[in-house]
C-alpha cells in the first residue's frame, strides 16, 4: 500500500491575492517524486485554512486545494495509466477558522461555564453555540475536503467527524477532531478541552489510523491533556497538528500494533 501525505497547515489565507495561493507548482514540485507511483495522495490541512474565518476566504482556498489535486492528479496519472489513484483532502479547522465578527458575549458566557464544569460540553444546545462561529468553515468542508475517486465513506459531525479509503483491499482512516471549537479571539495555552471518550478506541481493523487536529497538546487542559493524548497515541499511527507554525517530529512507541510507533509532526 503506497500512499503520498502531503501536510499544509496555517495558511491563514485572507484575500484572493494571498501570496501563498501562488505556491501551487512549488508544492506539487516538491512532493511528487516522493513516491513514484502511490495508490492514494491525501492532503491533509491541519487548521487555520483561512485567516479570519469569512466565506471569500474559503472561496480563495478552495480554489487553491482543487488547483492542487488537479496537478498532482495530471502529473501522478501520466506515469502508469494502470494504477488508479485517490486523491483526498481532509481538513480540520483552527481558531483562525473561527468567525469573531459577530457580538461574542453569549458565547463567552457560554465557553466559561464549559470551562469551569466540562460535563456542559456534552449538552447537544452548548456545543452547537460554540460551534456557531466556524459555520464558513464547515461549508467549505462541505464543498471542497472530499474524495476525488475510490471506495471512501465520510462520517461528519462537527466535534469529530472521519474519512476512510480502501487501498488495495486495506482501510485506511482519516480521525479529524475539532480542537478549536471552544477557540476565542485570544486563546492561551492550557485552557482548551476536548470530548475524548467520544472517540472510538477499537481500531485493530484498520491498517493505518492518521489523526488530525490543530492544536498541540499543550493548548489543552491539564486532565484533558492526558486523557486526549493518551487515547490518540493508542489509536493513531501518524497525528498531524498546527498552530505553532515550528516544523517538529516525534516519535511514541505504544501505537495501535506494538512496537510500531505513533509519528506526531507539528506545523
Amino acid at each position: 500500500m503506497r500512499i503520498l501525505l502531503i501536510h499544509l497547515s496555517d495558511l491563514h489565507i485572507g484575500s484572493s491575492d494571498d501570496p501563498v495561493l501562488s505556491r501551487t507548482d512549488a508544492i506539487c514540485d516538491a512532493v511528487q517524486n516522493l513516491e513514484y507511483e502511490p495508490k492514494a495522495v491525501i492532503i491533509i490541512v491541519s487548521g487555520d485554512v483561512a485567516f479570519s474565518g469569512q466565506e471569500m476566504e474559503y472561496l480563495a482556498a478552495g480554489e487553491f486545494l482543487e488547483r492542487i489535486r488537479w496537478a498532482l492528479s495530471t502529473r501522478l496519472h501520466s506515469r502508469s495509466s494502470n494504477v488508479p489513484l485517490v486523491i483526498l483532502t481532509a481538513a480540520v479547522p483552527g481558531n483562525h477558522d473561527c468567525n469573531f465578527t459577530s457580538d461574542q458575549q453569549a458565547r463567552n458566557y457560554v465557553l466559561d461555564g464549559v470551562l469551569r464544569q466540562p460535563e456542559r460540553g456534552n449538552d447537544l444546545s452548548v456545543a452547537r453555540l460554540c460551534l456557531e462561529v466556524q459555520e464558513p468553515f464547515f461549508e467549505f468542508l462541505r464543498a471542497y475536503a472530499a474524495p476525488s475517486a475510490g471506495d471512501d465513506q465520510i462520517e461528519c459531525s462537527r466535534l469529530h467527524y472521519e474519512y476512510q479509503i480502501k487501498i488495495d483491499g486495506e482501510t485506511v482512516t482519516l480521525l479529524c477532531c475539532n480542537t478549536a471549537w471552544l477557540s476565542r479571539l485570544h486563546e492561551t495555552p492550557g485552557a482548551l478541552l476536548f470530548p475524548t471518550t467520544d472517540i472510538p478506541l477499537n481500531r485493530l481493523e484498520e491498517a493505518l489510523t492518521i489523526a488530525v487536529f490543530h492544536h498541540p497538546y499543550s493548548w489543552m487542559e491539564s486532565t484533558c491533556r492526558r486523557q486526549f493524548s493518551e487515547h490518540i497515541e493508542r489509536i493513531a499511527d501518524f497525528v498531524f497538528t498546527g498552530h505553532e507554525h515550528v516544523a517538529t517530529q516525534k516519535q511514541y512507541i505504544g501505537g495501535p500494533r506494538d512496537p510500531r510507533p505513533t509519528i506526531l509532526a507539528n506545523s
